[in-house]
């Protein structure tokens, strides 16, 4: 199921980003604005530098970028995230995340939506059913998966898919029930919605090598504030899709609005505004 959109900007024809070599003569490489160290040692003469890896299809290229200034492009096949959402009885929202070690953030761990590159070969959606797989163990997915966006560059100054409009990330979600859940807790002490014990346990082999510590369900809101931009984007993504569709409104007459089903609206809101 794709998502759609009234305001959807017009498809553009794909334009090959290319690098070219920097010029070798003593004036050009005085202008070049980045400096080349390989194994502790800095070259001072550099018309172009490419670090690749085949099997994961990963290039990162230096050279002479097109806007007329020298710099570093990286080339990957994309993937695909998969952002698990539930309402429960009292009509919160819900959206599963995996909590992952990932020292980039600067943090022990971070809660982040399940994601991960494509294998050579594979669909996007294939990607985001075998990363939810390997990170979750969650595998009963039918034909639940939406897809919310295509094609998406998490930072268009730097990640090159301007070769096929395959590539990029895909971003799909998916309705959980409440019931293939179970209430769980931290160490502090903190409860919150989880996959069960035993689907988890399936993907302890898959997710060793990524240190993958568990998922669980978290807030929307604390989903669209999180500081890892797949995760956020992913939320936004969602609300704008249950928008779009007419399936769920937002409450204009409550201080903290929330996304809610409206029939959960109609029996808890007026219920709360009674009180008021």
């Amino acid at each position: 199921m794709n998502h759609s959109s009234h305001n959807q900007l017009p498809e553009q024809p794909m334009l090959p980003f290319e690098m070219a070599d920097i010029a070798t003569d003593q004036q050009s490489q005085n202008k070049r604005g980045w400096e080349l160290t390989v194994n502790n040692e800095t070259t001072e003469t550099v018309s172009n530098v490419s670090l690749k890896h085949e099997k994961m299809g990963v290039e990162l290229k230096y050279g002479m970028r097109p806007e007329g200034y020298d710099g570093f492009i990286i080339r990957e096949p994309g993937g695909a995230a998969t952002l698990p959402y539930m309402i429960d009885e009292n009509g919160r929202f819900f959206v599963g995340v995996v909590n992952e070690y990932r020292p980039t953030m600067g943090e022990a761990s971070s809660l982040n939506i399940p994601r991960g590159f494509s294998d050579f070969g594979e669909t996007k959606q294939e990607t985001a059913a075998r990363e939810l797989a390997e990170e979750t163990g969650y595998r009963a997915l039918g034909s639940r998966l939406i897809q919310l966006a295509e094609g998406l560059n998490p930072n268009s100054t730097f990640f090159d898919y301007s070769h096929s409009p395959k590539e990029g990330v895909s971003i799909f979600a998916l309705p959980v029930e409440r019931t293939e859940l179970e209430v769980d807790h931290d160490d502090a002490g903190n409860v919150y919605y989880a996959f069960p014990s035993n689907v988890q346990k399936q993907a302890e082999g898959d997710k060793s090598a990524e240190r993958i510590l568990g998922s669980r369900f978290i807030p929307l809101e604390a989903a669209l504030s999180s500081r890892d931009m797949f995760t956020s984007a992913a939320a936004g993504q969602l609300v704008s899709h249950l928008l779009a569709s007419g399936e769920y409104i937002v409450p204009q007459n409550t201080t903290n609005a929330q996304i809610v089903p409206e029939g959960v609206r109609n029996e808890h809101y007026v219920e709360q505004r009674k009180s008021q």
